[in-house]
């Protein structure tokens, strides 16, 4: 079953940002925002999700990593 989906965006970016948003919403990143590492596992999520939005994304040898 396929469906179309129109997407209303400006970039590429924007893209990644929301999917950014929806993982770390789904995996709870945003319950640790005063974790000192919550900077830095925010913006390697957004990188990323910009890889993957791009297609460079690189996926590992091992598929359980």
């Amino acid at each position: 079953m396929t469906e179309k989906i129109e997407l209303k965006t400006s970039s590429i970016q924007d893209v990644a940002l929301k999917l950014t948003e929806t993982i770390a919403s789904s995996e709870n990143l945003y319950a640790n925002k005063k974790d000192s590492d919550f900077r830095k596992k925010y913006l390697d999520l957004y990188a990323e999700c910009l890889d993957a939005v791009t297609g460079n994304r690189k996926y590992s040898e091992d598929k359980n990593t």
